[in-house]
């Protein structure tokens, strides 16, 4: 990796890893709370829901702030800022045609839904509902600060908003119990989305801009098509065990496993990588350094090789006296889900990040074809596991599953670059 390269991913990444980790211990506070001041049932149903909802929205998100990113990015290294309202009045148009189509089909089959949840009332289920709306500014403005490797302000905005939902939890679920964490986390998504965009709209004086060309339409459309499907594939495998958890053995298994999900949640801070180097790697591949880029696979590979076995033992040894302080001595049986999922996330951070690279290579076929053979391995073995095990199969469903995806994105990495360099036998790093 070239020394600018290097010195923007370094930068991008030690304030990112900050913002990530006050993220997660914001968010693991807010877990807390819900775990003592709901009923176990309640704990566990709110989370059963946020699940659902999240892979919903994954199907309405179609990939779009992914490809994106990349757009922004494209734009910034070729100097054609002029593109950026033309690339933002398409995300939103698309973002309004699917998060839409997919917000009425959950109101259209609402009843069946709510009865597969136990019956939860209706304003409880419409307000995680409305999250699927809110994708609509909120992940443009992702795109947007991504791509144009303003981490600064994404991770602001991040922490901004973990703390305003920890804050409207406090203040709304004693009163109005279920319905009150869910209004909590409606409003506060909306009114952060809200101002991401105007700080986007009045800073950048970023305009909607009408008619869009065919070109960026078709790329735009061709990017994200391959990309959604990954992204939508792996939101399930990330959520679906919560889902089936609630469905299959009750809300008060779901609250044993979203313990583990705490925790995890913490330790996600790996996952500022993947962000920060999507937008390198559109450069780096536009340049052409191929061979930089197969050191950054083998490296990322080595890493989480050399990181797995520290962090299965110390969470394995950890992990029942962490619950016992940082919880309640009542969810001390969820212990085994806090090392498996923990370990396991290295794994999904990996299969993340290479992934960045290979949507800068246009290889999203492929990519998307790995998610989905990996998401039919993780929904057999959820049913399987969750059968014999509970909350704890759930976890190991998610960790082999995350494992496979990582080792198939790993080797069709390493044919995409080969192929790359092969056909550029010129390239190195004389561009």
């Amino acid at each position: 990796m070239m020394s600018g390269h290097l010195k923007t991913f370094v930068r991008g990444s030690l304030f990112s890893f900050s913002a990530m980790f006050i993220g997660g211990v914001v968010n693991y506070l807010t877990r807390r709370y819900l775990a003592l001041h709901l009923s176990e049932y309640n704990f566990g149903l709110f989370y059963g829901m946020f699940s659902f909802v999240s892979i919903a929205g994954s199907f309405a998100e179609f990939g779009l702030t992914q490809s994106g990113t990349v757009l922004f990015a494209e734009a910034e290294t070729e100097g054609k800022t002029g593109e950026c309202s033309k690339i933002l009045t398409g995300l939103l148009v698309l973002r309004a045609l699917f998060c839409s189509v997919i917000f009425a089909g959950l109101l259209l089959f609402q009843e069946g839904i709510r009865k597969g949840f136990g019956s939860v009332g209706f304003l409880p289920y419409l307000l995680l509902c409305f999250l699927i709306l809110i994708q609509i500014p909120d992940g443009t403005g992702i795109s947007f600060w991504n791509g144009k490797k303003l981490f600064s302000v994404s991770n602001g905005l991040f922490i901004c908003k973990t703390v305003l939902i920890f804050l409207g939890v406090s203040l709304l679920t004693p009163y109005f119990s279920l319905s009150g964490t869910c209004a909590a986390f409606a409003a506060v998504s909306l009114g952060t989305a809200l101002l991401s965009l105007t700080m986007l709209c009045v800073h950048f004086r970023i305009r909607p801009a009408f008619p869009l060309d065919r070109t960026l339409w078709k790329r735009m459309l061709s990017l994200s098509g391959y990309v959604a499907l990954s992204i939508m594939f792996l939101n399930v495998v990330y959520h679906i065990g919560g889902v089936l958890l609630t469905f299959l053995k009750g809300a008060e298994s779901t609250s044993y496993y979203n313990i583990g999900l705490s925790f995890m949640q913490i330790i996600q801070v790996t996952m500022v990588f993947p962000t920060i180097f999507l937008p390198i790697a559109v450069q780096m591949t536009r340049e052409r350094k191929f061979d930089s880029l197969k050191k950054v696979l083998y490296l990322s590979v080595v890493v989480t090789l050399l990181l797995l076995p520290a962090t299965a033992v110390f969470f394995h040894l950890t992990s029942p006296a962490l619950i016992a302080l940082l919880f309640a001595e009542k969810y001390a049986p969820a212990a085994p889900t806090v090392t498996i999922l923990c370990s396991g996330l290295l794994f999904y951070t990996l299969s993340h990040f290479l992934s960045q690279i290979l949507i800068s290579m246009n290889a999203v076929k492929a990519m998307a074809l790995n998610t989905l053979m990996v998401t039919g391995l993780n929904l057999l073995l959820n049913l399987l596991f969750i059968h014999f095990f509970d909350y704890t199969g759930a976890a190991w469903a998610s960790a082999v599953s995350y494992f496979c995806l990582a080792l198939l994105n790993a080797l069709l990495l390493h044919r995409t670059i080969t192929r790359f360099s092969l056909a550029d036998p010129a390239e190195g790093e004389s561009h």
